[in-house]
């Protein structure tokens, strides 16, 4: 399992956590009410069906039907992430999280948008938006 916070002045934070099953980002206020969550990667297979439709417990993987970029090189070491803080203005609700892997956009958060956008989601679904970083959400307009 691999587990890593990072922490913005304000008192917002952002944990990465990689279960051995899949990889979430979940971004937190000061108090540690989970404000907003995103899948970020399946760790070892992707199913065809979709855990969240049965007996699975939670965080699930994606199905298949959601997924690209499989299999995604799991993060191994925090260096491996960068996590971009950037308010759209004063207000803590208008927080945009940019997540990097690799030096590359992979995920992006918002307070009370659930979910979050991945750049493994092949399309919109329960655990993840699509993010396509050559055009991301917030160029979009969509953040």
């Amino acid at each position: 399992m691999k587990f890593f916070s990072f922490s913005h002045q304000s008192g917002v934070k952002v944990v990465f956590e990689d279960n051995d099953r899949c990889a979430y980002a979940y971004f937190l206020n000061e108090s540690g009410q989970i404000l907003g969550d995103v899948w970020i990667y399946n760790s070892d297979f992707t199913p065809d069906h979709r855990e969240w439709e049965g007996d699975s417990e939670p965080p699930f993987r994606n199905a298949s039907q959601y997924v690209q970029n499989h299999p995604f090189p799991r993060v191994q070491s925090e260096d491996e992430i960068a996590v971009s803080f950037e308010f759209e203005s004063e207000a803590a609700d208008q927080l945009i999280v940019s997540i990097y892997i690799r030096e590359t956009l992979t995920a992006m958060l918002k307070a009370n948008a659930r979910p979050g956008w991945s750049a493994n989601a092949r399309i919109d679904g329960p655990l993840a938006l699509r993010l396509d970083p050559a055009s991301s959400p917030k160029a979009a307009g969509e953040l």
